[in-house]
């Protein structure tokens, strides 16, 4: 589980951190603080109790710049 979360922080969330400092307008919007601040906390809750429920789980397919329908 630690080797899940470490490489989830290590290589999406990462990837994460430079888009937004890439657009720091878009990364103040309220869309990219709900994503960033509960994907990482998921992954705090995941590693804190070894539960975290699929339905709570975050889309990685997503990044902090999608809309809820999936557009830019």
């Amino acid at each position: 589980m630690r080797a899940f979360t470490h490489a989830n922080l290590t290589s999406y969330w990462a990837n994460v951190i430079d888009q937004l400092a890439a657009d720091p307008e878009g990364a103040c919007s309220p869309e990219a603080a709900e994503w960033c601040v509960l994907g990482v906390s998921r992954l705090h809750r995941l590693l804190a109790t070894g539960n975290s429920p699929r339905s709570a789980a975050p889309d990685t397919t997503r990044s902090p710049h999608s809309t809820r329908n999936g557009t830019h």
